[in-house]
């Protein structure tokens, strides 16, 4: 019965819009949907037995339709990537016949995908036509402080935490509760780490807009920086840190600025470190992580990750089959060196996982997307320049450098097949894009005279 009740709340998501004679804003709710499921994966944790009621399931049904109903219009915006999004979506149902895959695993592998692979050319299209850039920043700034409240609830209440440590036991409903800072239930499984590093990038593109004051949004990004160091997942500070790297050295915006945001970051970590003793918030989570591995260059030596992709090749490159079509569905090998051993060892590195399941022509289809959405991107910005002079193209191109870099480096470290996190980054550029091919196609902005 819960399964049911739950389809029929993720089911009017999607119908609501069209209800309400809004088709296709579903897009701008998306995260919404996306952050229900999540929190529903917190208490209900085993409850996707039957995949025709899961999240995948709706976006299998929706991601077609909404195909098919606008193709024409897809059509004409960009033929090119269309028919290589579709193309990569018939590759990846298809391929894993070739060593022995089955039509359900592969069906359920497709939805997955859909899932948030999609966004990048709905995306691409929606906000080319009819969406507003802005209604979409508005509406992820509400799911910026709808996480945080989360978060804080689940703390409160010691509703559960990624990471087991000594003394858990059984609490609320179904989930455990077990030792931590903060708790954040299997939203850390759904990559909720991960997702937040990307909530943050955003926060300079809020202010520049006034989506929120900007105190607000200077409020959410220090509550958002200290969740983030105190999980210390150290690859989503990463991905951070590269991001705003981008952005300082950027010169698509004034210095100032750059300072303020600088010693905000600065004065978070001083007032921190005087009201929560930091320093010592932090060691302790890292023990609680394992802390004896390190976290300096050791410990990138040793972090598999970073070598997965060379042991699939190995292991792929001894047949032109496997080589070209991919091995096998299972993420799973069996290594043994001087630097690791393990018997089943889990793919992390996404582009590793792809090669396993999909080969080299899989991966190749994978990275022409990626690079075709940015020389587009890129060649609609050089374009507007010419034309506008309002600081909002330099604001929206470096917001799509930030996620983009950020997002190649995270696919080293994996994640990315969570819906979440590859639906909001891809809806993001997805929705650039298309802002900028509307501002150069329908004068989304007046020119200047």
């Amino acid at each position: 019965m819960n399964e049911i009740i739950i389809f029929f709340i993720g089911a009017l998501f999607i119908i609501w819009p069209i209800l309400t004679k809004k088709q296709g804003s579903f897009l701008e709710y998306y995260l919404f949907f996306c952050l229900f499921y999540d929190f529903v994966d917190v208490f209900f944790p085993s409850i996707y037995s039957k995949w025709f009621l899961s999240q995948s399931f709706l976006m299998f049904l929706y991601v077609p339709v909404y195909t098919i109903l606008h193709f024409n219009s897809i059509y004409r915006i960009e033929k090119f990537f269309v028919v290589l999004n579709i193309l990569y979506f018939l590759y990846q149902f298809f391929v894993p016949f070739t060593y022995g895959g089955v039509a359900k695993s592969s069906l359920i592998t497709l939805s997955t995908t859909l899932s948030s692979f999609s966004l990048l050319y709905l995306s691409y299209h929606y906000y080319s036509t009819r969406g507003d850039i802005i209604s979409l920043f508005k509406k992820i700034s509400i799911a910026i402080f709808v996480s945080i409240f989360t978060v804080v609830l689940f703390t409160i209440f010691q509703i559960d935490s990624n990471y087991m440590v000594s003394g858990g036991k059984k609490a609320w409903l179904n989930v455990e509760q077990v030792g931590g800072i903060l708790y954040f239930g299997n939203l850390g499984v759904r990559g909720f780490f991960t997702y937040i590093a990307f909530f943050a990038l955003l926060i300079p593109a809020l202010i520049y807009f006034k989506v929120r004051s900007r105190i607000t949004n200077y409020f959410l990004f220090g509550i958002l920086l200290f969740m983030m160091i105190l999980s210390f997942k150290r690859f989503a500070l990463a991905t951070l840190f590269i991001g705003m790297l981008i952005y300082f050295f950027s010169n698509q915006t004034n210095v100032g600025f750059k300072l303020r945001l600088g010693l905000g970051v600065i004065s978070l970590f001083f007032v921190s470190q005087i009201f929560f003793n930091i320093d010592a918030l932090i060691v302790k989570r890292f023990e609680e992580r394992g802390g004896e591995k390190g976290i300096g260059q050791k410990a990138i030596q040793q972090d598999i990750r970073f070598y997965e992709i060379g042991y699939v090749y190995n292991l792929i490159k001894q047949n032109p089959k496997t080589l070209f079509f991919g091995y096998s569905e299972d993420l799973t090998l069996k290594i043994k060196n001087q630097f690791h051993e393990f018997e089943k060892w889990t793919i992390h590195n996404q582009y590793a996982q792809y090669l396993m399941r999909y080969g080299v022509i899989g991966l190749t289809i994978y990275f022409t997307i990626l690079i075709f959405i940015f020389l587009k991107t890129r060649q609609y910005f050089i374009r507007l320049k010419r034309i506008y002079t309002d600081n909002s193209i330099k604001i929206l191109w470096l917001l799509f450098l930030m996620f983009f870099v950020s997002f190649l480096f995270a696919g080293m470290v994996g994640g990315l097949e969570k819906v979440t996190i590859r639906g909001l980054v891809f809806l993001v550029l997805g929705a650039i894009t298309g802002t900028f091919h509307k501002m150069l196609t329908n004068s989304y902005i007046q020119k200047p005279s």
